[in-house]
Order: structure tokens, then C-alpha cells, then sequence
């Protein structure tokens, strides 16, 4: 039940650990030295095209020169600097969400 009431916030993603994304992980592991489920949150991340958002410091400095990672204080920093920049009418402008604007106070 808990993974079925994770899976319907907004904004996650739930991602199937299949036999590719396990080969990718398996591959991080070996190459970086990152433990299983170390590699396999910088697989998903890689094959998402995403930021892995950590305070790993294994993920930080062996991943860094692989796929955007940071700790979740520049997480939180990027986001309220993109919240202040005038966006005007570029696709893709930031669209006000009061969870989002909750977590950056705090």
C-alpha cells in the first residue's frame, strides 16, 4: 500500500528495476566502486537524464564527473534562483507550486 500512495504524489516517478537498469548499476559499481544500491540511484538518475540529489559524499565526488549531482541544499539554492529569475515566455517557465515554494522556506 505505501509504495501505491508514494506512486501517486506529484513529481515521483516510480521506475522498474529491470535487467537493464541492473546491467547499468552493475557497470557503475564496478567503475566507480559504488555498493549496489549506491549504483543503482546513479543508474536511474543517468538513464532519467536527471540530477541525483545527495548527501552521499561517495555519490558526490565519484559521480561528479559522470552525472549532475549535488547535495540537497544546491538543490533547494538552483530552484529558488530559478523561482526569482524573470522567465518571461520561455517554454518551460517555473510554474508556481506551493510544495515546492513550502520546501524552499524551510
Amino acid at each position: 500500500m505505501f509504495a501505491l500512495a508514494l506512486s501517486r504524489l506529484p513529481h515521483v516517478t516510480v521506475r522498474v528495476l529491470d535487467e537493464p537498469c541492473v546491467l547499468h548499476a552493475l557497470t557503475l559499481a564496478a567503475q566507480q566502486g559504488l555498493r549496489g544500491a549506491d549504483a543503482v540511484y546513479a543508474a536511474v538518475a543517468q538513464d532519467a537524464g536527471s540530477t541525483l540529489v545527495t548527501l552521499d559524499n561517495e555519490h558526490l565526488t565519484r559521480l561528479a564527473d559522470l552525472l549532475p549531482v549535488c547535495t540537497p541544499a544546491a538543490a533547494l539554492a538552483t530552484g529558488e534562483e530559478l523561482k526569482r529569475r524573470d522567465l518571461g515566455d520561455v517554454a518551460g517557465s517555473w510554474i508556481e507550486d506551493p510544495e515546492v515554494d513550502r520546501a524552499l522556506e524551510e
